[in-house]
């Protein structure tokens, strides 16, 4: 874009149609902050008359501040170029010619056969994230991350949210679990719409996705506030390869385990370690059909059944696991295993308290 602004003054200057105590508002560390092409701006302002000082536009008149994308075309030509030269904080006067003063349809038409002065506070800018390439699913930063550590598919998330669309709450969760790129309708949202906001994000980082397409959210546009409270890294893990386990001479490439608690060990246990911990049981109704149990043991063994030799190779210290059994051949073992004939789909939960790793040399 090419500056039509012809002059201005900067924040130190009084304007005398704009007094400063109509515009008190207390700025965030955003202040000083310079506006780039796409930021979401946020701007109080006075249209009017270089000559008969007409007020022909003003978002005071209507108390509410303008939130439009810096250098997008949103707004007037000479009212987007003018908050591409100002910082967070500043208050200026800007004069164009009156046909850079005419804005979308709908808009206050600036007075006939004269320029226009426009007084402008900037209150905030907002680095939004296009995420798609085409402006349907953009984002903003509204709470930092400070762990480093990134959203990424497979990973089982809790989230915090609430779904807005035109601007009415249409649905919100608290503590909501689910797994990263798995076919849910979850938030109301298309699939790959929750997908690209949650790729997108870091732990304990909280953002505001602007949904403009129909293709990704049922009757857009529509705004999700989404927080990223835990992630666990490992929700569904196979315990044998596709291939055929060198270790077992079976393959039971269905048996998969979901981490429920994240564990406080470096790494996962392996085939040598010595491990303690405890497990349960509940059949297809849900109801307990093996008590809580304490194992002592190591993973290695040739006694222990092949279900708990899959999960706690493959378990960290203080971790807690869930797998669903669909086949009795898993439960048998000569030292460790468990009873004949029960219900299947048997849900098994272990508890991994400690995990002691053995180094031969």
């Amino acid at each position: 874009f090419e500056l039509s602004v012809l002059w201005w003054t900067r924040s130190d200057h009084h304007c005398a149609s704009m007094e400063d105590d109509a515009f008190a508002e207390e700025l965030d560390d955003q202040e000083g902050r310079a506006v780039r092409v796409g930021d979401e701006v946020e701007v109080q302002y006075i249209g009017k008359g270089l000559e008969t000082n007409d007020v022909f536009d003003s978002s005071q008149a209507r108390n509410v501040n303008l939130k439009f994308a810096a250098g997008r075309g949103q707004v007037s030509k000479g009212l987007d170029q003018a908050v591409l030269s100002m910082r967070v904080g500043d208050l200026q006067t800007f004069q164009f010619p009156r046909e850079d003063g005419i804005g979308p349809p709908h808009a206050p038409l600036p007075p006939e056969d004269e320029d226009i002065l426009y007084d402008v506070r900037l209150h905030a800018a907002n680095a939004i994230d296009d995420l798609t390439g085409d402006t349907s699913i953009t984002r903003r930063t509204l709470k930092a991350s400070f762990s480093g550590k990134k959203v990424a598919i497979g990973q089982e998330v809790v989230i915090t949210y609430t779904l807005k669309v035109k601007g009415k709450v249409v649905e919100q969760g608290q503590d909501e679990t689910l797994i990263v790129g798995a076919f849910v309708q979850a938030c109301g949202l298309r699939n790959r719409a929750l997908r690209v906001v949650l790729e997108s994000m870091k732990l304990e980082e909280r953002c505001l996705a602007n949904l403009t397409s129909i293709h990704v959210v049922q009757g857009a546009p529509a705004e999700l506030d989404i927080e990223v409270l835990r992630i666990h890294d490992r929700a569904d893990v196979g315990l044998f390869s596709d291939k055929r386990d060198p270790l077992y001479p079976h393959h039971f490439p269905e048996l998969r385990m979901r981490v429920l608690q994240d564990g406080h060990g470096m790494s996962e246990a392996g085939l040598l370690a010595q491990v303690i911990g405890t497990y349960k049981a509940t059949g297809p109704d849900e109801a307990e059909v093996v008590p809580e149990t304490e194992f002592d043991f190591e993973v290695g063994d040739l006694g222990v059944c092949e279900v708990l030799f899959a999960a706690l190779r493959k378990m960290k210290s203080g971790e807690v696991a869930q797998v669903v059994v669909n086949s009795e051949g898993v439960l048998r073992g000569e030292t460790v295993g468990f009873p004949n004939n029960l219900p299947l789909p048997l849900t098994l939960v272990i508890s991994l308290h400690k995990a002691d790793r053995r180094w031969f040399f």
